[in-house]
């Protein structure tokens, strides 16, 4: 399985323990070239992106970081694309690997999947459909968008469709379209974890931060306004309602 290292040229360190752990794994790697926004984007890069598209999706500004990470991520989908990739695993350079990831990499079980997260935050589920990943561990159909980008597994038919759904860059990398639209898995238990979102140094989370202060606070119902009947009629709702019955977080 092709399995990608996403660093910036001069994170070093930061990669150095993921790096061993492949090494000691036995595990073939490519290491990722990051599109490196802290220093603004390129001419070619911001012919790639939409910032007022951001704007309004995000209700702040987008910033450079941000736009660099989601364009690795997007790279890394028509590398998996152009090189007729059956599947690959994308690994950020602060991942750390559990004990079961290299035995999932060779008994992998997955099939007819687009995306499998194997680290994710705030994930919802369908506690009834699941499947076997390999290793001991299975994999639940996600019923929303969950955070992290920290290691997944996209299949070649899920790429194609990240590329289709996502161009120009327009949101963040996790996720930049619809991820409950395509066959999106949970792994339970995640095979990669994040390092402690406070201990650890981002120059994404830094970018963001500036930017929050910009963000447009949605307007609010007055105090003791009840929701109407026609909330009944919509889409949102029931599919909301359906989560609640049928998912687990």
């Amino acid at each position: 399985m092709q399995v990608f290292v996403l660093s910036l040229a001069d994170a070093v360190a930061r990669r150095a323990p993921l790096i061993a752990q492949l090494q000691e794994y036995g595990i073939n790697y490519t290491l990722w070239p990051a599109v490196d926004g802290r220093n603004g984007l390129s001419a070619a890069d911001e012919a790639r992106i939409d910032r007022i598209k951001a704007h309004e999706f995000l209700g702040r500004p987008m910033s450079d970081a941000e736009f660099g990470c989601a364009l690795s991520h997007h790279d890394m989908y028509q590398d998996v694309v152009t090189q007729a990739y059956e599947h690959a695993v994308i690994l950020e350079d602060d991942a750390i690997l559990q004990t079961n990831f290299a035995a999932m990499i060779t008994d992998f079980q997955l099939k007819n999947y687009d995306l499998l997260l194997l680290d994710h935050w705030r994930a919802h589920v369908d506690r009834w459909r699941n499947k076997h990943i390999g290793a001991g561990a299975v994999a639940h159909r996600a019923l929303n968008a969950p955070l992290l980008t920290t290691g997944y597994i996209i299949s070649q038919i899920g790429a194609q469709k990240m590329i289709a759904q996502s161009a120009p860059i327009a949101a963040t990398a996790d996720w930049p379209c619809d991820i409950t639209a395509m066959r999106t898995y949970a792994a339970d238990p995640r095979l990669v974890d994040h390092p402690d979102f406070l201990a650890g140094t981002s120059s994404i989370r830094e970018e963001r931060s500036v930017h929050q202060d910009q963000k447009t606070k949605p307007s609010r119902k007055p105090q003791g306004t009840r929701p109407t009947a026609s909330r009944f009629l919509t889409q949102a709702y029931w599919r909301k309602a359906y989560r609640k019955r049928l998912g687990k977080r």
